[in-house]
């Protein structure tokens, strides 16, 4: 049989119990990302503008991250629309809607494709800045924690 079963990951597992997956997924990226590259760790100073450029950075993983699932989308000729949905006034809920059936492979890829690209892009930028590791461990932290629902889909 070529077809899925359709399934709700947050129905079945729970939002709470995915919560936890998610920050206890998030802390053990951020502890083995610094014992990884904890020999290249050189400390300097922050300033006022490595701050602004961290924030700005931790606002727009997200955005990034659901981009990241059209690119693959967008890639192979298909149509996907990105959507925003604002039920609070700061946070909005971003959709990657895709148009039509696409195949299993591309599915895969698409869920794949933010984790290992924002990953390996935090790993090239912590070999090129080693004293910004802290920025770039927290980045793909956060990264990984949005991470965990398309991995526990691609499992499941």
């Amino acid at each position: 049989m070529s077809c899925w079963k359709s399934f709700n990951i947050s129905k079945d597992l729970g939002s709470l119990k995915l919560m936890i997956f998610s920050l206890f997924g998030m802390i053990c990226f951020f502890i083995l990302f610094n014992l990884l590259f904890h020999a290249e760790n050189i400390h300097s100073k922050i300033g006022f503008l490595n701050v602004i450029i961290f924030i700005a950075s931790l606002i727009l993983v997200f955005p990034f991250h659901k981009i990241l699932h059209g690119a693959p989308i967008w890639l192979s000729g298909r149509k996907a629309e990105i959507s925003i949905e604002w039920r609070m006034p700061l946070l909005p809920k971003l959709y990657c809607n895709i148009k039509g059936p696409i195949s299993k492979h591309l599915a895969i890829v698409s869920l794949a494709c933010p984790a290992v690209l924002i990953t390996a892009l935090m790993v090239l930028l912590t070999v090129l800045f080693p004293s910004q590791m802290n920025t770039f461990a927290l980045i793909g932290a956060i990264n990984f924690f949005l991470s965990v629902f398309d991995i526990l889909s691609l499992v499941h």
